[in-house]
């Protein structure tokens, strides 16, 4: 399962995996990453964007704001 990411702090981004809260530096996130990306450690210990699994995160937080305005 991938972590999100909720926020940034200074020059931390904090990381949700669960219950759990992860504190990263911004220097171990690939460039591009932003608040509500799915991410994953890849080998290089630099955590990498999920793409396929932010996408589907995204469409199915959509999903759920029309089923309230239905």
């Amino acid at each position: 399962m991938a972590q999100i990411v909720d926020r940034f702090e200074g020059e931390y981004a904090i990381l949700l995996d669960g219950d759990a809260v992860l504190e990263v530096g911004k220097a171990h996130l690939a460039e591009g990453i932003a608040e509500g990306d799915a991410v994953s450690l890849g080998e290089n210990g630099i955590w990498q964007k999920d793409a396929a699994e932010t996408k589907d995160r995204k469409e199915h937080i959509v999903k759920k704001m029309n089923a309230l305005w239905e």
